[in-house]
């Protein structure tokens, strides 16, 4: 009997059964290792099995699992500390989930403007997760609609330099960005736009949110993709691979809205687990201590003029090629293009992601290899040899 039968059909699965991962390898049950680039959809920056996660795994879970959020927790204390001092705000709020951190902002600024302002101003390509919330603050019609009605947003285009006056007002309560965004296609907002909306802020005075789910972490090579963003930021959004492979993320605020919540007024059973938080400690610590961060800002710029250099030959099938560190996009020109890129990386043992319907969408662990991104390139360069 396949099991899978009795889970709801909501993943476009990959034909692989698997058995056991390590580094940046997934196993399947007939022994076969194929390179990862999904990590996880962005959780394992430090790859499968780490030996010091693992290590301090195993020390953990011989004390507790799991507590109680009525008690408190050294891990979970000293992550938090952690945060605020890489983002310079004041006080985190933790969650299971990215989306769930974004359901927390979302009731920080509801309580915090009182119903004097309502209006949610988010920026085509966004994505902020799937429950209600937080994906009426999404763009992407076709995840929207099957769940309509969704709250109420006014949604400003990426486009050509301009003033961007016309979406806000008075009744503005907050603005959402994703510096880089993930399932937009590794899409950049430009730094004129990011001028122009902090200018904004100052000008309406609305709350601004920092969506960092998938592009913090060190992702980009600074723990912030939008660094020139996180001074004004009031909220910052991180998740993914903040809990070391365990779930776990975080709502990070600043002193105007740290004191919004009160005793009973939002809460979360398993938010700050203290399994994960030890790990989401011990994995900014090995980050730091073998700084990789500038590994991978060396790496992913290595990396990008390779897979620029591979693109050339074939003007005619890719678009563009995007990114920062090892969050990278190479656009192509259709989704079967996309589909059969899929398929040949597969057949070659590499599995890769496909986000925005045409986008080669990579997020691999900090520690691949540059002989392992160079094969990567190869198979690129065969693929783009042999498609017609």
């Amino acid at each position: 009997m396949n099991s899978s039968q009795f889970i709801m059909d909501t993943y476009r699965r990959v034909p692989l059964r698997i058995s056991r991962a390590f580094g940046c390898y997934i196993c399947d049950i007939e022994n076969r290792n194929f390179l990862d680039t999904y990590g996880g959809l962005g959780v394992h920056v430090l790859g499968h099995n780490h030996p010091e996660l693992q290590q301090l795994l195993r020390e953990k879970s011989g004390s507790y699992l799991h507590l109680s959020n009525y008690f408190e927790s050294s891990e979970a204390a000293a992550l938090a500390e952690k945060l605020c001092c890489e983002t310079g705000k004041n006080a985190v709020y933790f969650a299971n989930s990215g989306a769930e951190a974004c359901e927390t902002a979302i009731k920080i600024i509801r309580k915090h403007w009182g119903g004097k302002r309502a209006a949610m101003v988010t920026i085509d390509g966004n994505f902020h997760g799937r429950t209600m919330g937080a994906l009426s603050l999404c763009t992407r019609e076709s995840i929207k609609a099957p769940f309509q009605p969704l709250f109420p947003s006014v949604v400003i285009p990426i486009g050509k330099k301009q003033r961007l006056d016309s979406f806000f007002s008075k009744d503005t309560a907050a603005l959402f960005i994703e510096p880089l965004q993930g399932e937009g296609g590794v899409r950049e907002i430009p730094q004129w736009m990011l001028e122009e909306l902090i200018r904004l802020q100052k000008k309406y005075g609305f709350l601004l949110v920092q969506d960092e789910i998938q592009s913090g972490m060190f992702r980009t090579g600074k723990f912030l993709a939008g660094n020139s963003v996180s001074s004004h930021a009031d909220i910052i959004l991180l998740g993914k691979g903040l809990g070391g492979g365990l779930p776990l993320s975080a709502c990070i605020v600043n002193e105007k809205p740290t004191e919004v919540f009160t005793p009973g007024d939002h809460g979360s059973t398993f938010g700050g687990n203290p399994l994960a938080c030890g790990l989401g400690f011990k994995t900014l610590e090995i980050i730091r201590r073998d700084r990789l961060d500038d590994l991978l800002v060396k790496k992913g710029r290595r990396f990008r003029k390779k897979l620029k250099d591979v693109s050339a030959r074939r003007p005619d099938l890719v678009k563009e090629v995007r990114g920062k560190g090892l969050m990278l996009g190479v656009d192509l020109k259709d989704s079967a293009a996309a589909a059969k890129l899929k398929d040949h990386f597969f057949d070659n043992r590499v599995l890769v992601n496909v986000t925005a319907g045409t986008v080669w969408r990579l997020l691999p662990s900090f520690l691949i290899q540059d002989s392992q991104l160079d094969m990567i390139c190869c198979m690129f360069a065969e693929f783009l040899d042999q498609y017609r």
